[in-house]
């Protein structure tokens, strides 16, 4: 997750209203914060992030991770909003 100089940096919060995402880590590892809940995946990890939870993620890794997001239904800018 990230690039360039973004290396380990937390994307901002997000939540989606309506949205179910699939966090699918495909190499390195990443760390996601789902409301005051942290947890890691390592390559080959899946986390479920149920609509409405806060949610942010970051690489752990000296190099930016690579994930597949799957969203139920399809993503909707509408829908989701960044926080502070």
């Amino acid at each position: 997750m990230g690039a360039g100089d973004r290396r380990h940096r937390a994307c901002a919060s997000a939540r989606a209203r309506h949205t179910r995402e699939i966090y699918i880590v495909v190499d390195g590892e990443v760390e996601l914060q789902l409301d005051d809940r942290m947890i890691t995946l390592v390559a080959g990890g899946v986390a479920e992030i149920p609509a409405g939870t806060r949610h942010m993620a970051r690489s752990r890794q000296p190099y930016p991770a690579r994930v597949v997001v799957v969203t139920f239904p399809a993503y909707s800018p509408a829908d989701h909003r960044l926080l502070q």
